[in-house]
């Protein structure tokens, strides 16, 4: 293992640019933390803002550790997430999930995950986008958080070393006031585990260059000062305010006509991203069936039923993006539509497109995918239907081999809400503005900062206020 400082300039050499004060401040708590061999576990929390430079940072570590042969495993919580790492560090990335499960089906019926033994020892793991790993007790980890797994998974040697990047500024897990994986005081005061910390927030002179940045730096002040005053933004470049229908429209025939895999809109609820889909699907794709070939689509519930455990996906996780290449027989089954369907996963081009049955009932649902009534339902029908099998064992193994039972569950991705869009990125992303009875907030600002740091190339704001963009010009 090398020492601090040979590690830090090996960090420095592989920067493409002179790193700021800040990102060199970075540097130096890196080689420490990466240059001590571990007996007890610590982990590393790299926070950084939009245009801060993580993404260059991350790669610097990886091509150290290949450099030197050692080894680094990376992950993040979703698979547009890790597909986004993997592209950016030139190094694979697996979900967390993928990386630390493997699939369970319960007595109920019900599948769940069972911990995985981690055979490395002296091994560096990244994971991004930690601002989404929540600490709330899942039902299908054994009544374990996916934090609590990750620590257990990782430290089962505590030679190994974990780092922790995200954005303080984007919204934390479902649920959860703050990202508690980016908070050293909570794994200190909570887990036990020492934690350093390093917040990047210098924005690179680089980064100035985009409005999509500046104004997310104007909006992460806000955050930063917990403040509810008026943003103001500065439209120009890769950031356009929309200011009428016809213009919006005129986006969404650029945006929607063909493959439209690199863009997306946000929107804040589930009933508004159903009705924008629907409008995209009918006024400007011209698809009058339900669902139809070449629909592009998101997984709105963990599946584990069509894939096997050995493909390059392991399982289709909540929140996969997928394109529908073929449809047939729809009918009615147990108070619910389902039709058999060949899609298609685009961040996942190795996997060969598989046939599944598609439960279409969730593309309408206001919940975020089948309500638990609507599950239940379906349940109590396979149940009754393999009650003839007698024993309860023999009942379970029937219901959870049953493809109805199994059916994928998704949502048009056309129009999405911004939790859905965590770990993602487009080249186009269009932002609407929800309705705020009580006005502006910070934790509307954090919903907006995350929704238009998805986009890659452009931004569109529809429906903000005129007098956000009045007569006021950000310092460049």
């Amino acid at each position: 293992m090398q020492s601090p400082q040979n590690t830090y300039v090996d960090l420095k050499g592989f920067f493409p640019f002179e790193p700021t004060n800040d990102q060199d401040q970075l540097l130096r708590k890196l080689a420490v933390y990466l240059s001590i061999r571990r007996i007890q576990p610590e982990v590393m929390i790299v926070k950084g803002y939009a245009g801060t430079g993580k993404t260059t940072l991350l790669k610097s570590v990886v091509a150290v550790h290949k450099k030197h042969t050692r080894k680094v495993k990376l992950m993040a919580p979703t698979g547009r997430a890790a597909k986004v790492l993997s592209g950016a560090t030139g190094f694979p990335a697996n979900t967390i999930h993928r990386s630390l499960y493997r699939p369970k089906v319960s007595s109920g019926g019900a599948a769940t995950f069972v911990l995985a033994n981690n055979p490395n020892k002296n091994t560096t793991f990244i994971v991004d986008e930690a601002g989404l790993i929540s600490t709330q007790r899942d039902r299908s980890l054994g009544d374990h958080s996916l934090l609590e797994d990750l620590l257990q998974y990782v430290f089962e040697d505590a030679s190994n070393h974990l780092i922790l990047v995200g954005d303080p500024a984007q919204l934390p897990p479902v649920g959860q006031p703050q990202s508690p994986a980016l908070s050293s005081e909570f794994f200190a005061n909570q887990m036990g585990i020492p934690a350093t910390e390093h917040t990047l927030r210098q924005v690179t002179r680089q980064a100035l260059d985009s409005y999509i940045l500046k104004n997310a730096t104007m909006l992460r002040e806000l955050i930063e000062a917990d403040s509810s005053d008026s943003p103001v933004f500065e439209a120009g470049g890769d950031l356009t305010r929309v200011e009428d229908g016809y213009q919006l429209q005129e986006i969404f025939e650029q945006l929607y006509t063909g493959d439209s895999s690199g863009n997306t809109m946000v929107v804040r609820s589930n009933k508004k991203a159903n009705k924008y889909n629907q409008g995209i699907r009918g006024r400007i794709k011209f698809q009058e069936e339900r669902i139809s070939a070449g629909d592009q689509f998101m997984v709105v519930k963990n599946n584990y039923f069509w894939l096997p455990e050995s493909s390059q996906m392991g399982f289709i996780a909540n929140g996969e993006i997928g394109e529908i290449r073929s449809i047939r027989n729809n009918h009615e089954r147990y108070g619910f539509t389902f039709c058999e369907a060949t899609v298609a996963f685009v961040d996942y081009p190795k996997q060969e497109a598989i046939d599944v049955i598609l439960n279409l009932s969730a593309l309408d649902s206001e919940s975020p995918a089948l309500s638990g009534a609507q599950s239940n339902s379906l349940y109590e029908q396979m149940m009754a239907k393999y009650s003839y099998r007698g024993s309860k064992g023999k009942i379970y193994e029937s219901v959870k081999n049953d493809p109805y039972f199994n059916a994928l569950q998704i949502k048009f991705s056309y129009v999405i809400t911004c939790h859905k869009s965590q770990g993602g990125q487009w080249e186009h992303v269009v932002v609407e503005h929800p309705y705020l009875p009580d006005g502006p907030s910070p934790i509307y600002y954090k919903w907006l900062y995350t929704a238009m740091t998805r986009a890659t190339t452009k931004v569109y704001l529809v429906g903000f206020p005129e007098a956000w963009f009045e007569g006021v010009s950000l310092k460049s």
